[in-house]
């Protein structure tokens, strides 16, 4: 009797397991970020700033030190009397334009790859977010599974355990006991595992934010460099124009000659064929760059489409009415409809009010790129995106023209900076329903980031 009513009631007992078992999982859940993000060897913010303030340092000394050796060989271009100086000063001037634009090309080039780069580095920035999200999540599951099948009496073992306790048999209580401890290693286990899951988030987060500042950085000095090439380009073809009149007045003075001095005038003659061979020259080996960059651009587009066909993305840029949905104003690809759908409820249900637009014809793609990038046929087809004001996709290239991107507004107004919590939420969230930031545009989310 005294033993029987010294033991608690069973219910009362798993009321007191079930409440003592809830405060560990709420223990384990509680993350302190600063003792765990103090041990991590991963960057600060205050390291992942300066790395930031030192890559612009970097470029902005670089391209400085370009530009004033560019200015200075441009200047001394400018010096030169084409129409009248001699013809190897004309030679020389030649020679030194031609230099610094293949200097200039190969400084494109790797601001390119650099851009090129950072951007791959976003992208994989973006996965690792995603990644770990979607693990807090599958823990905070399996902790609340175990809450609902260990402590509320839906774990059949346990619960026949509990009864046949009240027989007071020392081996029953000893199995009660192990499995409690089970209970409890468990629910430490996933805790532990959150803890150092969120930490981990936090530090991709910041990481990413890095990313992304450092791809902003490195567009924007690509774009640069490219603007350096196109006034050393412009300063070559005002040459060549000048040389190519001297060349017919030249001409023009040697059949005055001809007459009154033939040998004078073959001379001239020569001496100018001689500049004409050094201009050849050189119209010879813009060719044969230009065919090599189209075998280069040709190669990769093919490796391009092969890659988007095994990636089973739709291939036609003309997509079919039947195809495109529209969610609260944004048409997208029928493909992509639940996600963004899901996307904008999530984004509602925390505060923020998304809206934006989708898909867009290849018509109004190529109108889009006539206001942006300018109207020639080369400026509209072919220039760079990021030559254009603000960065559009050229024609056919677009995952507007797909359906599978949107510009994001919020509260009506375009996301033009990434200081907003419309930004932020996207940062944090859209990865979970497949939308990745281009980096140059915080307001662009696509299903590739492109």
């Amino acid at each position: 009797m005294t033993s029987a009513r010294a033991r608690p009631p069973v219910g009362r007992r798993r009321l007191r397991l079930a409440s003592a078992l809830a405060a560990v999982v709420l223990a384990a859940a509680v993350v302190p970020l600063g003792a765990a993000g103090a041990q991590s060897s991963s960057p600060s913010d205050a390291d992942l700033v300066r790395e930031r303030a030192e890559l612009k340092a970097k470029l902005v000394r670089e391209n400085a030190a370009r530009k004033d050796h560019q200015s200075t060989v441009l200047g001394q271009l400018e010096q030169v009397n084409v129409a009248r100086g001699d013809v190897t000063e004309v030679e020389d001037a030649l020679v030194e334009v031609q230099k610094l634009l293949v200097d200039q090309r190969a400084v494109v080039a790797e601001a390119e790859l650099a851009a090129d780069s950072a951007a791959k580095a976003v992208k994989a920035a973006e996965q690792r977010v995603t990644e770990l999200n979607e693990q807090k999540h599958e823990l905070r599951q399996q902790i609340s599974d175990l809450i609902v099948q260990n402590y509320i009496g839906r774990d059949a073992a346990l619960e026949g355990s509990l009864g046949l306790a009240r027989t007071g048999d020392i081996y029953e209580a000893a199995r009660i006991q192990t499995l409690v401890g089970a209970i409890y290693g468990d629910l430490r286990a996933a805790g532990d595992q959150l803890r150092a899951v969120q930490v981990d988030a936090e530090q991709a987060l910041r990481e990413l934010d890095a990313a992304e500042a450092r791809a902003v950085l490195l567009v924007e000095a690509s774009e640069a460099d490219e603007a350096d090439l196109l006034e050393i380009t412009h300063a070559q073809v005002t040459l060549l124009e000048d040389v190519e009149e001297r060349y017919e007045r030249r001409l023009s003075e040697a059949a005055a000659l001809e007459a009154i001095d033939a040998q004078l005038a073959q001379e001239i003659r020569d001496s100018e064929k001689q500049l004409v061979g050094v201009v050849a020259e050189q119209q010879r080996r813009e060719r044969a760059r230009i065919e090599a960059e189209r075998r280069i651009r040709e190669q990769r587009e093919r490796e391009r489409l092969a890659r988007e066909g095994a990636a089973g993305r739709p291939s036609s840029r003309n997509i079919p009415a039947s195809q495109l949905l529209t969610v609260r104003g944004i048409t997208v690809h029928e493909s992509i409809f639940v996600n963004l759908s899901n996307l904008l409820d999530a984004a509602l249900a925390d505060g923020v009010k998304l809206g934006g637009g989708g898909y867009r014809s290849a018509s109004q793609q190529i109108t889009l790129r006539r206001y942006n990038c300018g109207s020639s046929e080369w400026s509209i087809y072919q220039k760079r995106a990021s030559s254009c004001r603000p960065p559009t996709a050229r024609p056919g290239h677009s995952m507007h023209e797909l359906g599978l991107a949107v510009d994001f507004t919020s509260n009506g107004r375009a996301i033009t900076s990434r200081n907003t919590a419309a930004f932020r939420w996207l940062r944090a969230n859209a990865g979970k329903y497949g939308f990745r930031n281009l980096p140059s545009e915080p307001w662009h989310w696509s299903t590739n980031g492109n």
